[in-house]
């Protein structure tokens, strides 16, 4: 095969934000030639883009100042958090930790 006689195009690398994607799949058809035209080929081509791990989840709101009442009851609720996460699928997931004291800590699984 004589490499010299054909042209060789370079698809430009580039880095893409998965989160601002509209989709996570593409696909696109390759065709080759050479000098006579009955020597043709075609590839279909499918690339998926996977998420990686790049944004941190964030609370809202972000700080909460509460006060309660020595009184209160165990158990009860003295404030509700919110947090979301850009990342898809599982980088997308996390746990919630709350810290009651040094002996006792409840993880709740979003």
């Amino acid at each position: 095969m004589d490499v010299n006689r054909y042209i060789f195009y370079k698809i430009p690398f580039q880095i893409i934000d998965f989160d601002a994607l509209q989709k996570s799949t593409y696909s696109f058809t390759v065709t080759v030639r050479d000098p006579d035209p009955t020597h043709v080929d075609t590839a279909s081509v499918v690339v998926t883009i996977y998420d990686v791990n790049d944004n941190a989840p964030v609370f809202s709101p972000a700080n909460v100042s509460i006060s309660i009442s020595e009184s209160v009851a165990v158990g009860t609720s003295v404030a509700r958090f919110t947090a979301t996460d850009k990342d898809s699928g599982n980088n997308g997931t996390f746990s919630y930790v709350e810290f009651c004291d040094e002996a006792h800590i409840r993880m709740i699984n979003r």
